[in-house]
């Protein structure tokens, strides 16, 4: 493949990542049986983090890129997240961020990589859209150690009725060490 980037600042506190290219890739079945499915097209990677006044950012990154799947194929997936978050008085932070994607199977699904049929998308190309709302809250405890809290709500859609879900997430982390 082909691939050109640029990686800089436009400003102070604006870093910006710019990656495209075109590529062939060829995505072999996991148990080698299958003819490759080949990929080829455009793929790129764009990250920017905007500043908004002394204590917010906004961050966006948009995504192209072509991945193995379980099945007999790959998949592309196309995906847009926007964040923005605020400082809160030096000992913490808190924001949000939403995430829509989309992914669209190279070739019909046949069988997924144990040999089973997929069910309920047998012989049909494959197509997921997703979205995503995330809020989180982070307590800096000491210089080096994060308690992190986030809420996620999901939701994907496909035309395998399997593969469309909802689901909820609540979960507590804590960060420790250079980050």
């Amino acid at each position: 493949g082909l691939e050109f980037g640029y990686r800089g600042m436009i400003a102070r506190n604006q870093p910006l990542y710019v990656s495209i290219g075109y590529g062939k890739f060829s995505f072999r079945d996991v148990q080698g049986g299958d003819e490759p499915s080949n990929y080829r097209g455009l793929v790129g990677d764009f990250r920017w983090r905007l500043p908004l006044g002394g204590v917010s950012n906004m961050d966006v990154t948009l995504k192209r890129r072509p991945l193995s799947s379980i099945f007999n194929t790959y998949y592309i997936i196309n995906e847009l997240r926007v964040r923005l978050d605020r400082r809160f008085q030096q000992v913490s932070r808190y924001g949000f961020s939403l995430l829509a994607s989309t992914n669209r199977y190279g070739d019909i699904v046949s069988t997924t990589a144990t040999g089973l049929a997929a069910v309920s998308c047998v012989d049909i190309i494959r197509h997921d859209r997703r979205k995503q709302v995330q809020g989180f809250w982070e307590w800096i405890i000491q210089p080096r150690v994060t308690l992190r809290m986030t809420a996620t709500h999901n939701r994907r859609d496909s035309n395998c009725d399997l593969a469309s879900y909802r689901s909820n997430g609540l979960s507590m982390t804590f960060k420790v060490g250079w980050f």
